[in-house]
């Protein structure tokens, strides 16, 4: 049976799983975060360590090489959201040709560790613990600025 997508959160700010910030970061597409968490969720990565890992290799290559993606300044790159539900990953694609992909700047290497540990915490519980306690000073601003708007 296939998993059911997350419910969607309350308020203005959500913490994403790590798995799911790992591959956001590689993406070059930054639009519709959570559905494509939700495709990421449904498609069980967060349960499958190396999964993510091989999705992000793949994307990480795809972003350097695919000669449709580096065409038109990255038009042609689909949403997260699609490429996870489509199983985009499994289409055959062209490579760049070297002249191409010369110009390109090198990308500075990739810290691989969870997010949590990229920003120096010591568990993940503590990155949440922090994230969620700015998000409520972040909507207890906003309440401020916006009364009777927000509940």
């Amino acid at each position: 049976m296939p998993r059911k997508k997350p419910t969607r959160p309350v308020g203005l700010t959500y913490v994403y799983a790590a798995g799911f910030e790992w591959i956001w970061k590689e993406y070059p597409r930054k639009t519709h975060k959570w559905e494509a968490y939700c495709q990421w969720h449904v498609a069980e990565f967060d349960r499958d360590n190396d999964g993510n890992n091989q999705l992000r290799e793949i994307i990480i290559e795809r972003v350097q090489h695919d000669a449709q993606w580096l065409a038109a300044n990255g038009r042609y790159i689909p949403q997260l959201e699609r490429f996870i539900s489509a199983r985009l990953w499994e289409d055959e694609w062209t490579r760049a040709s070297d002249e191409h992909t010369e110009s390109r700047p090198v990308p500075p290497p990739v810290d691989t560790r969870p997010i949590w540990q990229q920003e120096g915490y010591a568990s993940e519980d503590a990155y949440r613990q922090q994230s969620e306690r700015a998000a409520a000073v972040e909507f207890d601003k906003l309440r401020e600025i916006l009364p009777g708007a927000l509940h």
